[in-house]
């Protein structure tokens, strides 16, 4: 079923998607390649930001599931 979606794509880090009502919305699991829903706080946090992309709110830190898995020597800034 076709399904009207607004997508949210924060750097290599982060894809999602959100219906135009908020009511659903997901993110992309690169590992399994499928969407994954988010639950009511993740939403939410989406909501925010689309609204912070179209300069309708102050850019803060966003709380959401990442879309790739990163190594604990990612984040420790290693090139291995």
């Amino acid at each position: 079923p076709e399904r009207e979606v607004e997508y949210l794509r924060l750097g290599r880090l982060g894809l999602y998607y959100m219906t135009p009502d908020s009511g659903a919305g997901g993110v992309w699991k690169a590992e399994s390649g499928d969407w994954q829903a988010l639950n009511d706080a993740q939403l939410a946090e989406v909501r925010k930001g689309i609204r912070i992309a179209r300069e309708q709110h102050a850019p803060e830190l966003l709380a959401l599931p990442v879309s790739v898995g990163v190594s604990q020597g990612q984040l420790q800034g290693d090139a291995s």
